[in-house]
């Protein structure tokens, strides 16, 4: 079956014109490629229109669901073809899809399924149309304090509910955290300005999906090189991974999210740190992913409740016995407090 473009009607795949509008269908090609134009799906139900970004097992593409009158959705094309991929591989995106797609939250961008036809398999998700924090953070070099512990309450709130229901995200970056609107000006909201921007707000994509198909690379074959890109063969995650030390990650990856926002840059290897040690700017303690690090320099100036939160992110551990969403929540509780109702920070 292939689905019309005008109506969505679905028709046999032989077709010419659709049997409910008469709309003619246009030829099929002879060889699918992963391009500007093409359809995917079992009916040919989904057509690409731009290529928004490459991930290590993914291609993310800008789509319109022909069967709901051309309705924005982002493909995640499988680099690996699915004559090449494992059954169980299969079998388990789609139980990942099925989980994934009955959970609905402000702060989540959907996963609507997962599908695969003959040539390409992919996750069909939500498209937010807003800039990535990551273009923003290109554009403005770093943003302020108050820009900062919004972007923090926000992805804090997804991740307790995440954490809650017992799932995570598994590989939290600035190119997955998107704007529901593109900001005016380039400005964010801060805690106090926030109700006067009631549809803005962070959305988290590739939750649970990243780390899925990373656990899963090595039942994966070697990408194809088509579509312009080459990857090397990943190797398999063997660290076993627990629920409290997924939390702790997500937590962690935050942390050095909210420090790159606020510096303009990744957080620093142990030998620049003893190069910066003497620099006067001061330090954060005990970084504990970072054996060989004591400090953590962060500018002179940052606020108490700034460091506050960075302390409380970045030496998160996986502790037993700790309710999972404790400590997003505590994060978002220590926010919220520092400012009054309709005032500044406390």
């Amino acid at each position: 079956m292939r689905t019309c473009h005008r109506c969505g009607h679905e028709n046999p795949m032989a077709a010419g014109r659709c049997s409910k509008c008469g709309t003619i269908l246009p030829p099929l090609p002879e060889k699918r490629e992963i391009e500007k134009g093409a359809c995917l799906g079992r009916t040919l139900r989904y057509q690409l229109e731009t290529r928004l970004g490459t991930g290590r097992f993914a291609v993310v593409w800008l789509a319109h669901d022909l069967k709901k009158r051309g309705a924005p959705v982002a493909l995640k094309i499988l680099k690996a073809p699915v004559r090449k991929l494992k059954s169980r591989v299969s079998s388990s995106c789609r139980a990942v899809a099925k989980t994934a797609s009955s959970i609905i939250h402000p702060n989540l961008a959907r996963i609507y399924g997962f599908e695969a036809d003959e040539d390409f398999a992919f996750f069909v998700t939500e498209y937010v149309k807003g800039h990535t924090l990551s273009a923003l953070l290109k554009e403005r070099k770093r943003l302020s304090e108050d820009e900062i512990l919004w972007v923090a309450r926000e992805v804090c709130v997804g991740l307790h509910y995440l954490h809650e229901i017992g799932l995570y995200h598994g590989e939290l970056n600035l190119s997955n955290l998107l704007l529901s609107q593109i900001p005016a000006e380039g400005r964010l909201p801060t805690i106090p300005t926030a109700p006067a921007y009631p549809h803005q707000c962070v959305r988290m994509s590739d939750w649970l999906l990243s780390r899925f198909l990373s656990a899963t690379a090595h039942f994966q074959s070697s990408p194809p090189e088509a579509d312009g890109f080459r990857e090397k063969k990943e190797k398999p995650d063997r660290r076993r991974c627990t629920a409290g030390r997924a939390v702790a990650d997500d937590i962690r990856a935050l942390g050095a999210l909210l420090y790159k926002m606020l510096t303009g840059r990744a957080m620093p290897s142990p030998a620049r740190l003893r190069r910066t040690k003497e620099s006067g700017q001061y330090p954060l303690k005990n970084a504990p992913w970072r054996t060989h690090a004591k400090t953590q320099p962060v500018p002179k100036r940052t606020s108490a409740l700034m460091r506050m939160v960075l302390q409380t992110c970045l030496l998160t551990t996986a502790r037993p016995g700790r309710p999972n969403g404790s400590e997003a929540g505590h994060l978002v509780t220590m926010i919220e407090q520092a400012y009054p109702p309709g005032g500044e920070t406390a």
